[in-house]
């Protein structure tokens, strides 16, 4: 009985000793170590190793040349991105269309649709200019513009997607298009800017917009302007 007794303690006493020693237990530095190379190596693993194809001896030489730090492995590559912001270039003025009242009817289309695409007719690729494009024009190109029927150009419509539409000749009755308004019975009016002989921009206020002279003009009587062509 007592021997029996002596037995049962050494074998609870091992047990928990086992026990402790398991709940003690941390990792190797050498299982730290692989476990750190699996992350570090696992593109390389990916790229280099396939199934199939000795995968778990290619696996085993790649995660051992990390662990001895051979060199060439598992190298970390930083890749450093430059955004460069492009500056968009100034307007190239190709030419003008002929003279029009604020309701443009230019390829027998209305508004800016029938101006860009007579522009893109008489110089492929370009579209009617807004007043932004003109502005930043280089006055070479503006001094001295002629039309296509070979007439000089004075004056531009001041196409401006910025502004309100009643601003800029809106058909705010049937289309509600800028550049189709018609006759003079509501509120929307046009604008112009003065193009003179040195191709330099007139009729523009402080903030760069036609100036009072300028502005608020009825779309059907008030004189004609161009379009210009903007590539």
């Amino acid at each position: 009985m007592k021997q029996h007794m002596r037995t049962s303690f050494w074998v609870l006493a091992a047990l928990i000793l086992s026990g402790v020693a398991a709940a003690q237990h941390h990792p190797s530095q050498k299982h730290l170590k692989r476990s750190f190379c699996i992350l570090q190596c696992d593109a390389q693993i990916t790229a280099n190793c396939h199934p199939h194809m000795h995968f778990h001896q290619c696996r085993g030489t790649i995660i051992r040349a990390c662990q001895h730090r051979k060199p060439g492995f598992c190298t970390t590559t930083t890749t450093t991105t430059t955004t460069t912001t492009t500056m968009p270039s100034k307007a190239s003025v190709k030419g003008a269309l002929t003279s029009t009242p604020g309701r443009f009817n230019y390829n027998a289309m209305l508004g800016l649709a029938g101006a860009n695409a007579a522009c893109n007719t008489s110089f492929a690729g370009t579209h009617a200019c807004t007043l932004q494009e003109l502005q930043s024009a280089p006055t070479s190109e503006l001094m001295g513009l002629k039309d296509t029927a070979n007439m000089t150009v004075t004056s531009f419509w001041a196409i401006d997607p910025s502004a309100p539409d009643l601003q800029q000749c809106n058909d705010d009755v049937n289309s509600h298009l800028n550049w189709e308004y018609a006759t003079a019975h509501t509120a929307s009016r046009g604008e112009k800017v003065v193009l003179n002989p040195d191709g330099t921009l007139g009729g523009l206020d402080a903030s760069g917009k036609p100036d009072a002279t300028h502005m608020g003009l009825q779309c059907n009587f008030s004189g004609n302007a161009w379009v210009a062509c903007c590539q």
